[in-house]
């Protein structure tokens, strides 16, 4: 027991306390400012997390997914076009932020895979790239490379 000393100098006896709340003053309230500064890093850490909720390039066409060995497809990732030194390329997004680098064959009928390791089986069936990557599998309508199917 912790004591405390009276006007007599006698000690009275007081149940311990882990945090003396009397002598330390705490403010009750934060003022608006007070919070933004506190809440804003912490918003700024969730939105760049890559945890559980799904996010899609705000600009990439939606297309169908089946990752990590899944049999169902999804329309859960993106995809954006562009090319390079005349070779069509297409970015394969997946929601969880991770993304795949795909190359046109010079005949058009094949996706290859433009960087990592996993080479990629592809074949173009009406009108669309049905490509194996890995356990991931995507279905991407094809186009020329004048954006037209």
């Amino acid at each position: 027991m912790v004591g405390r000393t009276s006007v007599r100098g006698l000690r009275q006896a007081q149940p311990e306390r882990a945090f003396d709340f009397d002598r330390t003053q705490l403010p009750l309230s934060l003022s608006l400012s007070q919070a933004a500064r506190c809440l804003g890093p912490i918003l700024l850490l969730a939105a760049c997390s890559k945890g559980g909720v799904g996010t899609k390039a705000e600009d990439g066409e939606s297309i169908a997914c089946a990752l990590g060995g899944s049999l169902q497809f999804r329309p859960d990732c993106t995809v954006e076009r562009s090319e390079a030194d005349g070779t069509q390329v297409i970015v394969v997004r997946l929601p969880d932020g991770a993304f795949h680098r795909f190359e046109v064959s010079k005949d058009g009928q094949q996706l290859l895979a433009a960087d990592g390791a996993d080479q990629t089986k592809s074949a173009l069936k009406e009108g669309r790239f049905e490509v194996i990557l890995g356990q991931d599998r995507f279905v991407i309508p094809a186009r020329t490379s004048a954006g037209k199917s």
